[in-house]
């Protein structure tokens, strides 16, 4: 009979009450909302933090530009991969070409009939060479001090998709891998910079290999002008030797 009585009073300890069952549904219930909630709150302070951040780049920063009218298309698009200020030797070729043709105007060996062709020809080269100097981008301190942010966070990136000179060297850089990755969105840049070099990118935001290097080659290049010091601009220099 103790046995019986000790068993029953364990079974009726296990016996829970249907009040109690809702409470305890209604406790679980309440907790996984306050959760969500939690969760949602995160994210959207998250996503203010970021938006918060952009417009104060914008704002402390200044709108950096790397493409200028030069650049357009007759539809208003940037037409080309880098703009022609980076081009140096293509400057200095177009002023020695403007050089030479005012000394040939200015000797009076130019026959009359070709006088008005070549006064029209060393406007439009001048004109043109005013135009790639005024799209020159004229950095401000601050604007410097966030490129080399956005370079330096940058480099790194692409130098972990670049197989090392030793896998080169010893035959293991597969050749389909290489090519998906230079084509492929396999990079995160940061999304200011990515609009100032007019970058493509693949999916989801990230970039191909050859579009990273692209704003590497471009922020180098301007920080190069802006305070001449010797960036190097060519990613080869990034990649390990193991």
């Amino acid at each position: 009979m103790e046995t019986q009585t000790v068993g029953t009073e364990r079974k009726q300890k296990k016996t829970m009450s249907p009040e109690l069952k809702e409470k305890i549904i209604a406790g679980r219930k309440a907790y996984w909302e306050k959760k969500k909630r939690e969760i949602a709150a995160t994210e959207a302070e998250a996503r203010i933090t970021e938006t918060i951040a952009k417009h104060e780049d914008k704002e402390v920063v200044g709108d950096i530009k790397f493409f200028g009218e030069i650049d357009l298309n007759q539809y208003g698009k940037v037409g080309a991969d880098y703009p022609a200020w980076y081009y140096p030797r293509k400057i200095e070729s177009l002023k020695e070409d403007l050089g030479r043709m005012e000394r040939e105007l200015n000797s009076g060996a130019v026959l009359p009939q070709n006088v008005p062709n070549l006064k029209l020809i060393i406007k439009q080269t001048k004109d043109k060479v005013n135009k790639i100097e005024a799209s020159r981008p004229k950095l401000t301190g601050k604007q410097i001090d966030r490129l080399v942010k956005w370079r330096r966070e940058l480099e790194p990136l692409i130098q972990d998709s670049q197989f090392t000179y030793d896998d080169m060297q010893r035959g293991i850089a597969d050749a389909h891998e290489e090519a998906r990755r230079m084509k492929e969105g396999i990079i995160k840049v940061n999304p200011e910079l990515a609009r100032i070099c007019n970058l493509r990118p693949y999916v989801n935001g990230q970039y191909s290999r050859d579009e990273a290097i692209k704003a590497s080659k471009l922020s180098g290049r301007a920080l190069q002008e802006a305070t001449h010091w010797e960036e190097k601009t060519n990613a080869e220099v990034l990649r390990r030797t193991k």
